[in-house]
């Protein structure tokens, strides 16, 4: 009876090294494993960045009498650390609306950068002065999925007619000779018919 008692409790104080043992090698083994660090790159959670100077703010048109085809060209610049995907510019006039149209990357273009399209072509008429004004903006999202929105810009296109002078500025500036012509005349003949009666 003696010997059971002694062979059991030899088994739970073998099985109760083994298990410090045990502990110790997972406790060592997590020491060396807190220690590694994971390699992780850093990811921008804000949409990409415009770039609005790449259009200019107007286009001014050689005088003439004659229609002008004219082609609205978007362009921005558009970066972001983790890529662009896309790029939509959007246009419109006060009597239009807004128009989206995607962009491409312009590799022909010194801007590395640089997101380009063709939008609308349009005749401007001859013969008249006129004015168009473009609202322009863009939207774009990166390689992860966040978009933005760039600020509205401008760009006017203008064309100025020099037709012949009215007629009636023709009067206007005779009628102004005239007048410094006949001032002086009037004065002397005032002048003469004072003198004669004194």
């Amino acid at each position: 009876m003696k010997l059971i008692i002694l062979s059991v409790k030899l088994k739970i104080i073998i099985t109760m090294i083994l298990l410090l043992l045990l502990l110790t090698s997972n406790t060592e083994h997590s020491k060396i494993k807190s220690t590694y660090a994971e390699p992780y790159t850093i990811c921008d959670t804000s949409g990409p960045d415009f770039d609005l100077s790449l259009l200019p703010d107007f286009v001014d048109l050689i005088p003439g009498s004659e229609p002008v085809i004219f082609s609205l060209e978007l362009r921005v610049g558009v970066s972001d650390p983790d890529n662009v995907d896309t790029v939509i510019g959007s246009y419109s006039n006060s009597s239009e609306n807004w128009v989206n149209v995607t962009l491409n990357y312009d590799e022909s273009s010194s801007n590395p950068n640089d997101y380009a399209a063709q939008s609308l072509n349009y005749t401007i008429p001859g013969g008249t002065t006129s004015l168009t004004i473009w609202n322009i903006k863009y939207f774009a999202n990166d390689s992860l999925g966040n978009w933005n929105v760039s600020q509205i810009t401008t760009m006017s296109v203008s064309r100025q007619h020099f037709g012949t002078t009215p007629t009636n500025g023709n009067a206007v500036v005779g009628l102004l000779i005239g007048a410094i012509i006949m001032i002086p005349i009037v004065i002397v003949i005032i002048w003469y018919i004072k003198s004669k009666k004194s």
